[in-house]
């Protein structure tokens, strides 16, 4: 794993990874995840390591670890507002006769215009979509797709959430999530658990970090901000949750410092909230089971405040996603069912069960128990 590279050759390795070119000196180290033999390649779309640290370092692990069989594919910084962001990368990489696969490493906006023109073009391709924003109405061409489930994570949010002490639960999000089918779902369990727990529910604005002139370091600011202002409202019995994954760190910040709690993150992680409580991750990017140990250290303060599930579903999903992608590609495919799906998922829980259940587009939902730190 390359996990020291400097930006410069960061930059060079993706340009490699994406048009295929050459080997490294020497034979590549065998791994359980190489894939078909000759020209083949399995394409896998991510943002930068801005826009999602914990998805780009997974798909760097993989790539790094296949680099004779991955094309790491960035899309564009504006796939938000753009509608053919997506779509354009994707159909760069279906022009490619040597890409058998393409894995969606996270399903944002555009994904399902997306898969639409790949599946249009080329009905030989592997399509797999990881976490898809706009629900899996938009995916349903896809061959595989994994995703939360909203549902289940909201009830057991609530759950969490009393056992923590709470007694009020506060949800942070900004218009454009809120547009998300999945956004929606994970709201709408939350407002039922709430009434049904007799926890006093508060939906709560957010900074948008695509909004003109915003940034994730003003939808962290923010949310440090009104923590307090949420305190003196509700009390320090409150749940904290907000729907920016990459913000989710400074969210739980600000609960432990003012005595409050956050029952779990959107995108279930431990790697989410540790850099921004002071975890260092360099080394151990991808690493769930440090993550946690570093979080449960006393000095940190998170222990009784912070819940999450135990492994990362940004990292289990994708690795999971491409062993099925694997398969296809060296014709040993098993078609995707709830035990498969379990099984494949469950190699990258570091020992986490997880249930599996699907949904009317059959997307693929996964649920995991909520670790109180």
């Amino acid at each position: 794993m390359y996990r020291r590279i400097t930006a410069a050759l960061l930059a060079v390795l993706m340009i490699l990874l994406t048009f295929g070119c050459g080997k490294g000196a020497g034979d590549p180290k065998k791994t359980t995840k190489d894939a078909a033999q000759g020209a083949d390649k399995i394409a896998i779309v991510v943002g930068d390591r801005n826009q999602s640290p914990e998805v780009f370092a997974a798909a760097f692990e993989i790539a790094s670890e296949n680099p004779d069989t991955v094309m790491l594919l960035k899309h564009p910084d504006n796939f938000y507002v753009d509608p053919n962001a997506m779509k354009n990368v994707a159909a760069a990489a279906a022009e490619n006769p040597s890409v058998k696969a393409i894995v969606f490493a996270d399903g944002v906006k555009g994904t399902g215009a997306a898969v639409r023109a790949v599946r249009a073009a080329r009905d030989d391709l592997c399509i797999v979509v990881c976490n898809p924003h706009e629900g899996s109405s938009e995916t349903k061409d896809a061959d595989l797709v994994l995703s939360v489930d909203f549902p289940a994570l909201g009830q057991a949010m609530v759950e969490k959430a009393k056992e923590m002490g709470a007694e009020n639960f506060v949800f942070y999000s900004n218009e454009r999530h809120r547009k998300y089918s999945s956004v929606a779902a994970l709201r709408r369990e939350l407002e039922l658990a709430c009434e049904d727990k007799g926890v006093t529910f508060k939906a709560a604005n957010s900074v948008d970090i695509y909004d003109s002139g915003r940034s994730l370091e003003a939808a962290k600011l923010f949310l440090g901000e009104d923590a307090p202002r949420k305190l003196e409202q509700f009390s320090e019995k409150t749940a904290l949750i907000c729907t920016e994954p990459q913000a989710q760190g400074a969210l739980a910040a600000a609960a432990i410092r003012y005595g409050m709690v956050m029952p779990a993150t959107f995108l279930p992680s431990p790697l989410s909230v540790a850099a921004d409580l002071g975890v260092d991750l360099t080394d151990h990017e991808t690493d769930s089971e440090y993550a946690l140990e570093q979080l449960r250290a006393e000095e940190i303060g998170a222990v009784g405040h912070v819940a999450t599930w135990s492994f990362s579903a940004y990292a289990a999903f994708l690795n999971a996603a491409f062993d099925y992608a694997v398969s296809v590609v060296n014709g040993t495919e098993t078609k995707p069912t709830i035990e498969t799906v379990k099984q494949w998922i469950e190699k990258y829980t570091s020992g986490a069960e997880v249930t599996v259940s699907t949904d009317a587009n059959f997307a693929y939902l996964v649920m995991s128990d909520l670790v109180t730190l």
